[in-house]
Protein backbone atom coordinates (compact mmCIF):
# COMPACT_ATOMS: atom_id res chain seq x y z
CA UNK A 1 0.00 0.00 0.00
CA UNK A 2 2.84 2.45 0.79
CA UNK A 3 4.49 1.74 -2.58
CA UNK A 4 1.23 2.55 -4.37
CA UNK A 5 1.04 5.85 -2.47
CA UNK A 6 4.58 6.74 -3.47
CA UNK A 7 3.91 5.92 -7.16
CA UNK A 8 0.70 7.96 -7.12
CA UNK A 9 2.49 10.95 -5.56
CA UNK A 10 5.36 10.89 -8.10
CA UNK A 11 2.97 10.74 -11.08
CA UNK A 12 0.93 13.64 -9.70
CA UNK A 13 3.68 16.29 -9.91
CA UNK A 14 3.14 17.51 -13.52
CA UNK A 15 -0.54 17.17 -14.46
CA UNK A 16 -3.85 19.12 -14.28
CA UNK A 17 -7.72 19.03 -14.82
CA UNK A 18 -9.87 16.64 -12.75
CA UNK A 19 -11.97 13.79 -14.19
CA UNK A 20 -15.25 12.50 -12.72
CA UNK A 21 -16.14 9.06 -11.34
CA UNK A 22 -16.61 6.38 -13.99
CA UNK A 23 -20.19 5.65 -15.17
CA UNK A 24 -21.68 2.69 -13.27
CA UNK A 25 -22.40 -0.63 -14.98
CA UNK A 26 -24.83 -3.41 -14.11
CA UNK A 27 -24.63 -4.69 -10.49
CA UNK A 28 -22.27 -1.85 -9.60
CA UNK A 29 -22.62 1.23 -7.51
CA UNK A 30 -23.11 4.60 -9.39
CA UNK A 31 -19.57 5.55 -8.36
CA UNK A 32 -18.13 2.41 -10.00
CA UNK A 33 -16.73 1.50 -13.44
CA UNK A 34 -15.38 -1.66 -15.09
CA UNK A 35 -12.03 -3.14 -14.13
CA UNK A 36 -9.17 -1.49 -15.93
CA UNK A 37 -6.10 -2.94 -17.68
CA UNK A 38 -2.68 -3.66 -16.27
CA UNK A 39 -0.57 -0.72 -15.10
CA UNK A 40 2.10 0.62 -17.49
CA UNK A 41 5.45 -1.11 -17.16
CA UNK A 42 8.36 0.58 -15.46
CA UNK A 43 10.48 0.46 -18.68
CA UNK A 44 7.72 2.37 -20.45
CA UNK A 45 7.80 5.01 -17.70
CA UNK A 46 11.59 5.19 -18.07
CA UNK A 47 11.17 5.58 -21.83
CA UNK A 48 9.01 8.63 -21.29
CA UNK A 49 11.71 10.29 -19.17
CA UNK A 50 14.75 9.03 -21.02
CA UNK A 51 16.72 10.37 -23.92
CA UNK A 52 15.58 9.76 -27.48
CA UNK A 53 18.53 8.10 -29.24
CA UNK A 54 16.63 7.72 -32.56
CA UNK A 55 16.01 11.50 -32.69
CA UNK A 56 19.71 12.13 -32.07
CA UNK A 57 20.66 9.73 -34.89
CA UNK A 58 18.23 11.44 -37.26
CA UNK A 59 19.74 14.85 -36.47
CA UNK A 60 23.29 13.53 -36.98
CA UNK A 61 22.32 11.89 -40.30
CA UNK A 62 20.71 15.13 -41.51
CA UNK A 63 23.78 17.09 -40.47
CA UNK A 64 26.09 14.63 -42.29
CA UNK A 65 24.06 14.94 -45.52
CA UNK A 66 24.24 18.75 -45.32
CA UNK A 67 28.01 18.64 -44.69
CA UNK A 68 28.63 16.27 -47.61
CA UNK A 69 26.56 18.46 -49.92
CA UNK A 70 28.54 21.55 -48.88
CA UNK A 71 31.91 19.82 -49.39
CA UNK A 72 30.89 18.57 -52.85
CA UNK A 73 29.83 22.06 -53.87
CA UNK A 74 33.14 23.52 -52.73
CA UNK A 75 35.06 20.84 -54.58
CA UNK A 76 33.14 21.61 -57.77
CA UNK A 77 33.90 25.32 -57.36
CA UNK A 78 37.61 24.61 -56.92
CA UNK A 79 37.65 22.37 -59.99
CA UNK A 80 35.95 25.03 -62.09
CA UNK A 81 38.33 27.70 -60.90
CA UNK A 82 41.34 25.49 -61.66
CA UNK A 83 40.03 24.94 -65.17
CA UNK A 84 39.52 28.65 -65.64
CA UNK A 85 43.04 29.29 -64.39
CA UNK A 86 44.53 26.72 -66.79
CA UNK A 87 42.60 28.28 -69.63
CA UNK A 88 43.83 31.76 -68.67
CA UNK A 89 47.43 30.55 -68.51
CA UNK A 90 47.10 28.94 -71.91
CA UNK A 91 45.64 32.11 -73.32
CA UNK A 92 48.50 34.08 -71.76
CA UNK A 93 51.09 31.87 -73.42
CA UNK A 94 49.34 32.20 -76.78
CA UNK A 95 49.20 35.97 -76.45
CA UNK A 96 52.87 36.08 -75.49
CA UNK A 97 53.80 34.13 -78.59
CA UNK A 98 51.75 36.46 -80.77
CA UNK A 99 53.30 39.49 -79.13
CA UNK A 100 56.80 38.11 -79.70
CA UNK A 101 56.01 37.59 -83.36
CA UNK A 102 54.59 41.08 -83.66
CA UNK A 103 57.74 42.52 -82.00
CA UNK A 104 59.90 40.86 -84.66
CA UNK A 105 57.65 42.05 -87.49
CA UNK A 106 56.86 45.54 -86.29
CA UNK A 107 59.37 47.32 -84.03
CA UNK A 108 57.27 50.44 -83.94
CA UNK A 109 54.65 48.69 -81.86
CA UNK A 110 57.24 47.85 -79.25
CA UNK A 111 55.76 50.26 -76.71
CA UNK A 112 52.31 48.78 -77.15
CA UNK A 113 53.66 45.25 -76.91
CA UNK A 114 55.52 46.10 -73.67
CA UNK A 115 52.32 47.54 -72.29
CA UNK A 116 50.40 44.41 -73.19
CA UNK A 117 53.04 42.21 -71.60
CA UNK A 118 52.84 44.23 -68.39
CA UNK A 119 49.09 43.82 -68.41
CA UNK A 120 49.43 40.08 -68.84
CA UNK A 121 51.89 39.94 -65.96
CA UNK A 122 49.44 41.75 -63.77
CA UNK A 123 46.67 39.32 -64.71
CA UNK A 124 48.97 36.40 -64.00
CA UNK A 125 49.75 37.87 -60.58
CA UNK A 126 46.04 38.15 -59.87
CA UNK A 127 45.49 34.57 -60.97
CA UNK A 128 48.28 33.41 -58.68
CA UNK A 129 46.73 35.36 -55.83
CA UNK A 130 43.41 33.71 -56.58
CA UNK A 131 45.02 30.29 -56.58
CA UNK A 132 46.67 31.06 -53.25
CA UNK A 133 43.32 32.05 -51.77
CA UNK A 134 41.71 28.89 -53.08
CA UNK A 135 44.47 26.80 -51.56
CA UNK A 136 43.91 28.51 -48.21
CA UNK A 137 40.19 27.84 -48.45
CA UNK A 138 40.83 24.20 -49.30
CA UNK A 139 43.13 23.81 -46.27
CA UNK A 140 40.55 25.51 -44.07
CA UNK A 141 37.81 23.19 -45.32
CA UNK A 142 40.03 20.20 -44.72
CA UNK A 143 40.66 21.32 -41.14
CA UNK A 144 36.95 21.92 -40.59
CA UNK A 145 36.11 18.50 -41.98
CA UNK A 146 38.58 16.79 -39.65
CA UNK A 147 37.15 18.71 -36.71
CA UNK A 148 33.60 17.68 -37.64
CA UNK A 149 34.63 14.06 -38.03
CA UNK A 150 36.20 14.15 -34.55
CA UNK A 151 33.04 15.73 -33.14
CA UNK A 152 30.87 13.05 -34.75
CA UNK A 153 33.04 10.33 -33.26
CA UNK A 154 32.71 11.99 -29.86
CA UNK A 155 28.91 11.98 -30.20
CA UNK A 156 28.99 8.34 -31.18
CA UNK A 157 30.99 7.48 -28.06
CA UNK A 158 28.55 9.42 -25.88
CA UNK A 159 25.56 7.69 -27.44
CA UNK A 160 27.18 4.28 -26.98
CA UNK A 161 27.83 5.00 -23.29
CA UNK A 162 24.29 6.28 -22.74
CA UNK A 163 22.86 3.25 -24.51
CA UNK A 164 24.90 0.92 -22.33
CA UNK A 165 23.76 2.75 -19.19
CA UNK A 166 20.15 2.64 -20.33
CA UNK A 167 20.37 -1.10 -21.04
CA UNK A 168 21.78 -1.67 -17.57
CA UNK A 169 18.99 0.37 -15.98
CA UNK A 170 16.40 -1.55 -18.00
CA UNK A 171 17.77 -4.85 -16.74
CA UNK A 172 17.53 -3.63 -13.16
CA UNK A 173 13.98 -2.38 -13.68
CA UNK A 174 12.93 -5.64 -15.35
CA UNK A 175 14.36 -7.55 -12.43
CA UNK A 176 12.44 -5.38 -9.96
CA UNK A 177 9.26 -5.65 -12.02
CA UNK A 178 9.47 -9.45 -11.93
CA UNK A 179 9.52 -9.21 -8.13
CA UNK A 180 6.73 -6.64 -7.90
CA UNK A 181 4.14 -8.66 -9.85
CA UNK A 182 3.84 -11.57 -7.34
CA UNK A 183 3.75 -9.16 -4.40
CA UNK A 184 0.99 -7.12 -6.07
CA UNK A 185 -1.08 -10.24 -6.77
CA UNK A 186 -0.71 -11.34 -3.13
CA UNK A 187 -1.89 -8.01 -1.69
CA UNK A 188 -4.76 -7.73 -4.17
CA UNK A 189 -6.03 -11.13 -3.10
CA UNK A 190 -5.62 -10.52 0.62
CA UNK A 191 -6.98 -6.96 0.65
CA UNK A 192 -9.71 -7.41 -2.00
CA UNK A 193 -8.25 -4.30 -3.61
CA UNK A 194 -6.96 -3.55 -7.10
CA UNK A 195 -5.07 -0.52 -8.37
CA UNK A 196 -5.11 -0.06 -12.13
CA UNK A 197 -4.29 2.69 -14.64
CA UNK A 198 -5.96 2.14 -18.01
CA UNK A 199 -5.54 5.79 -19.00
CA UNK A 200 -2.34 7.73 -18.54
CA UNK A 201 -2.28 9.80 -15.32
CA UNK A 202 -5.53 8.29 -13.98
CA UNK A 203 -5.59 5.74 -11.14
CA UNK A 204 -8.60 3.49 -10.56
CA UNK A 205 -9.11 2.02 -7.07
CA UNK A 206 -11.43 -1.03 -7.05
CA UNK A 207 -12.80 -2.78 -3.91
CA UNK A 208 -14.64 -6.08 -3.57
CA UNK A 209 -15.97 -8.02 -0.53
CA UNK A 210 -17.84 -4.94 0.69
CA UNK A 211 -21.45 -6.00 0.04
CA UNK A 212 -22.09 -9.24 1.95
CA UNK A 213 -25.00 -9.89 -0.38
CA UNK A 214 -22.63 -10.07 -3.34
CA UNK A 215 -18.92 -10.26 -2.49
CA UNK A 216 -17.89 -10.07 -6.13
CA UNK A 217 -19.59 -6.69 -6.56
CA UNK A 218 -17.06 -4.00 -7.48
CA UNK A 219 -16.85 -0.53 -5.97
CA UNK A 220 -14.38 1.76 -7.67
CA UNK A 221 -13.31 5.37 -8.01
CA UNK A 222 -11.03 6.97 -10.61
CA UNK A 223 -8.52 9.59 -9.40
CA UNK A 224 -7.06 12.29 -11.63
CA UNK A 225 -3.28 12.49 -11.01
CA UNK A 226 -2.44 15.23 -13.53
CA UNK A 227 -1.91 17.94 -10.94
CA UNK A 228 -0.40 18.24 -7.48
CA UNK A 229 -3.81 18.01 -5.74
CA UNK A 230 -5.58 14.83 -6.77
CA UNK A 231 -9.17 15.23 -7.96
CA UNK A 232 -12.43 13.44 -8.78
CA UNK A 233 -16.14 14.20 -8.50
CA UNK A 234 -16.07 13.81 -4.70
CA UNK A 235 -13.24 16.11 -3.58
CA UNK A 236 -14.13 15.67 0.09
CA UNK A 237 -12.82 12.10 -0.11
CA UNK A 238 -9.46 13.37 -1.31
CA UNK A 239 -9.05 16.33 1.04
CA UNK A 240 -7.07 14.37 3.62
CA UNK A 241 -5.01 12.64 0.92
CA UNK A 242 -4.05 15.95 -0.69
CA UNK A 243 -3.15 17.36 2.71
CA UNK A 244 -1.21 14.45 4.23
CA UNK A 245 -0.37 12.25 1.20
CA UNK A 246 -1.39 9.30 3.41
CA UNK A 247 -2.54 6.88 0.71
CA UNK A 248 -3.06 3.99 3.15
CA UNK A 249 -5.43 6.04 5.32
CA UNK A 250 -7.22 7.24 2.17
CA UNK A 251 -7.91 3.62 1.13
CA UNK A 252 -9.29 2.79 4.58
CA UNK A 253 -11.60 5.83 4.48
CA UNK A 254 -12.69 5.01 0.94
CA UNK A 255 -13.59 1.41 1.85
CA UNK A 256 -15.49 2.67 4.89
CA UNK A 257 -17.41 5.11 2.70
CA UNK A 258 -18.43 2.30 0.35
CA UNK A 259 -19.50 0.16 3.29
CA UNK A 260 -21.66 3.00 4.63
CA UNK A 261 -23.20 3.31 1.20
CA UNK A 262 -24.11 -0.39 1.18
CA UNK A 263 -25.66 -0.06 4.62
CA UNK A 264 -27.76 2.84 3.33
CA UNK A 265 -28.92 0.63 0.44
CA UNK A 266 -29.93 -2.10 2.85
CA UNK A 267 -31.91 0.33 4.99
CA UNK A 268 -33.72 1.88 2.02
Amino acid sequence: MASAATAGASLAQSYSNPMPFSTPSKHRHPLSASHLGAPPSIPDALGRSGISTEATRARLASFQVTLDHFINEERDKIARRKAEHAKAVAEGKENTAKLSAEIEVCKKREAEVVHDIERERQELSEVKATISDLNKQMRSLSTTRESLIAEIEDYRDRIAKKRALKDQEKKLLDCQASRNAPELAFFEQKLALKLRSERQDFLTVTFTHIDDREYARSFLVEIDLRQHDYANTAPSLLAALNRTRGFYMFLKQLRAAFKDLVECEKGA
